[in-house]
């Protein structure tokens, strides 16, 4: 697969920490992976019943987390039947929900 960056996504600064907690709140599960450095978390199935995986590095220091976070939403997008710009603000929105309860 051959991924894009997209401007939407970068100028958005969204966080790796941001689609952690929106897919965490959307039903994906977060699996086990022996690389520390990769969070792995699993949500729908596909069409011949395997779990579909959103990876994601464990934060925001690493180099490809632009590329990565990219992947995150389009992967989202089309699992949603959505836009990547309307799961951006909901992932957004999210977050900004998170921190007014903080």
């Amino acid at each position: 697969m051959i991924t894009i960056l997209s401007d939407d996504v970068l100028k958005a600064g969204i966080s790796i920490q941001d689609v952690v907690d929106y897919v965490l709140a959307n039903g994906w599960e977060q699996q086990l992976h022996a690389n520390e450095n990769m969070l792995v978390f699993t949500g729908l199935l596909d069409d011949e019943g395997r779990a579909i995986p959103l990876i994601l590095p464990k934060d925001d220091s690493f180099v490809d987390k632009d590329l990565r976070l990219t992947e995150a939403v389009y992967l989202l997008a089309d699992i949603e039947e959505r836009s990547s710009s309307d799961v951006i603000d909901s992932i957004l929105k999210h977050s900004g929900e998170k921190q007014e309860i903080s």
